[in-house]
């Protein structure tokens, strides 16, 4: 998932995540959106994504 270094602003992150085709894998992608943009600083996009 994350790198273990800090990003600076305006550096690029990625993520990958593989998506099954099951209907438990809406809540493991919104959970995990949900970490990544927690962990960024912008738990205020968490409602609209």
């Amino acid at each position: 998932m994350p790198e273990t270094e800090p990003h600076t602003l305006g550096d690029p992150w990625e993520y990958w995540l593989h998506i099954p085709n099951d209907p438990r894998a809406v809540t493991i992608s919104r959970r995990t959106l949900r970490l990544i943009l927690t962990m960024h600083g912008l738990i205020r996009l968490v409602d609209t994504a």
